[in-house]
C-alpha cells in the first residue's frame, strides 16, 4: 500500500488548518521570499490590498501591488 496519498491529505488539511486561523485572526499577515516577492497572505491584508483572493498576491512585489509610497514625491507647501 502506497502511503504518499495518506500523507498527502494530511498536509492538505493541516494547510487548511493553518489558513482557517490566518484568516480569522484580526491581524493582516503576509509572507515574502528573499527577493520581497509576496509567497501569501491572509484574507484581511488581500482584501485590504484589494484584491478577491489570496491567491492573487504570489509572486507580485509591493511596487505591483501599489502598497508602497513614492517617496520621490515632495510635500506640497502649507
Amino acid at each position: 500500500m502506497d502511503p504518499l496519498p495518506a500523507l498527502e491529505e494530511s498536509l492538505r488539511q493541516s494547510q487548511q488548518i493553518i489558513y482557517t486561523i490566518l484568516d480569522a485572526i484580526p491581524v493582516r499577515v503576509f509572507w515574502k521570499d528573499l527577493d520581497s516577492n509576496y509567497l501569501g497572505c491572509n484574507r484581511p491584508f488581500a482584501l485590504d490590498a484589494g484584491l478577491q483572493s489570496a491567491e492573487e498576491i504570489i509572486g507580485k512585489n509591493d511596487f505591483e501591488m501599489a502598497l508602497c509610497v513614492n517617496i520621490t514625491e515632495t510635500p506640497s507647501p502649507r
